[in-house]
């Protein structure tokens, strides 16, 4: 869909969808619904909270869609206001310092960001004097004055190099890549349940989605050059959070761990340049987004149930609540990457595509999923097989909204572990083209 918006500037509404944003719209549209349901509990302001969470919706939507970096920054920031808002008012007894912590460090990314994208527009048109935010035509993928040009081709190395390292930065603090990620522990920890199923499920996927969208098209010969250090990081990424997840007694605290670890695979994949690596990325934003999204709900369930979220504390009481128990163990398992259910597709050809262009190198990554077995099977043993305890008040089991939204997370879980073409066959265009093209 294209419209004139500022078209002297180069400014103008353009919005779509591939095979890479249909994944992420999808995803929003999914996690948003079980966000949505699983926010029963919230009695306070309602009206307010339901207006920030739709306009959070709306925001994250655009940037899957924005095909003009100037409309794709303006939702970028759009995200911030109502996430900074749902953290600081609805949030835990660290709220406000959560929410300043996550708003400062993801608007310097954004401003970092943006900078790189008028150096791109500026740089275009010293060299084709036209003025665009385009991403099709800075990318060379769009004519312009009767050919094509991409602004990779105008910039020497070493410029390059420093402006993929400017976009990667600014993409890297949403991811996060360690150590950019001191943000997203806190204001996990803080936030209401529902709304870290979107910043962990969606808001982290921006970061992966801004790498493969824009920074490795942007300049490629930069990303390839830069493809081993980044994989470096990747691993650090993986391993730094899995070992660090080992020694969480918050739930919660545990989970949005396993999330930068998780992530790190999503970049790996993604600068591996091959399509094996770029499909596992894509799979794992899916999937994480899926498997994570149920954590956090029941991570939320036992807060507002059990009146904690310690995992020593929470252990003993699963068997009044075995709906609870049962949905725990399927999102920890799949969690870990067992076969049959969604991460373990994405881990798998996310390893066999390092193992294609990396070869013996990144064997430590096959450790990868045995450190999440480490983490998530003793959070679920403690919570669901620790020793019984009586309680002091009626514990409840999950009620019907939140039986629905675990539900439909579980389902999609399972489905995309034994038949993910669902998800391959959406993506295979895409992916195909993206590597013949950069890689």
């Amino acid at each position: 869909e294209y419209y004139d918006w500022v078209p002297q500037f180069g400014i103008y509404y353009l919005v779509g969808v591939d095979g890479l944003s249909l994944v992420m719209v999808l995803l929003t549209a999914i996690l948003s619904l079980a966000a949505a349901i699983g926010s029963n509990h919230i009695e306070e302001r309602e009206g307010f909270y339901y207006f920030l969470f739709l306009l959070m919706e709306t925001s994250i939507v655009g940037v899957f869609i924005s095909f003009n970096l100037f409309l794709f920054y303006i939702f970028w920031e759009m995200v911030l206001v109502p996430m900074y808002f749902l953290i600081a008012i609805w949030g835990g007894p660290r709220r406000k310092y959560a929410a300043i912590k996550f708003f400062i460090y993801t608007h310097v990314g954004g401003v970092v960001m943006l900078i790189s994208f008028f150096y791109a527009y500026w740089v275009y048109y010293l060299n084709t004097g036209v003025f665009t935010f385009n991403l099709y035509q800075l990318i060379g993928l769009e004519p312009i004055n009767g050919g094509y040009a991409a602004v990779a081709s105008f910039l020497p190395r070493d410029i390059g190099l420093i402006l993929f390292g400017a976009l990667f930065f600014g993409f890297a603090i949403k991811v996060p890549v360690v150590p950019l990620h001191t943000w997203l522990p806190d204001a996990h920890v803080e936030a209401p349940s529902p709304i870290s199923v979107i910043l962990a499920g969606l808001l982290l996927k921006m970061g992966g989605y801004g790498i493969i969208r824009i920074a490795i098209p942007m300049i490629p010969f930069a990303a390839k050059e830069l493809a081993w250090p980044i994989t470096i990081l990747a691993l650090i990424n993986i391993f730094y959070a899995g070992f660090v997840a080992l020694w969480q007694a918050d739930f919660k605290r545990l989970v949005a761990y396993s999330s930068i670890s998780h992530m790190g695979i999503v970049v790996l994949g993604s600068i591996v340049g091959n399509v094996e690596g770029l499909t596992g990325a894509i799979f794992m934003m899916f999937a994480h987004g899926l498997i994570n999204g149920l954590l956090f709900l029941l991570a939320g369930v036992y807060k507002h149930h059990l009146h904690t979220r310690i995992i020593e504390e929470i252990g003993g009481y699963t068997t009044y609540m075995p709906l609870a128990s049962a949905f725990l163990v399927v999102g920890g398992l799949a969690g870990l990457g067992l076969p049959g259910l969604a991460a373990f597709v994405a881990e798998f050809l996310t390893i066999l595509g390092a193992f294609k262009t990396w070869g013996l190198r990144v064997a430590v990554v096959v450790f990868g999923p045995v450190l999440s077995a480490g983490y998530i099977l003793w959070a679920v043993q403690r919570i669901v097989f620790g020793p019984s305890k009586t309680p002091h008040e009626t514990i409840k089991d999950l009620c019907l909204p939140e039986i629905i939204s675990f539900t439909i997370l579980t389902f999609l879980i399972v489905l995309l572990g034994v038949y993910p073409r669902i998800l391959t066959d959406i993506t295979a265009q895409f992916t195909s083209f993206f590597i013949s093209k950069y890689f």
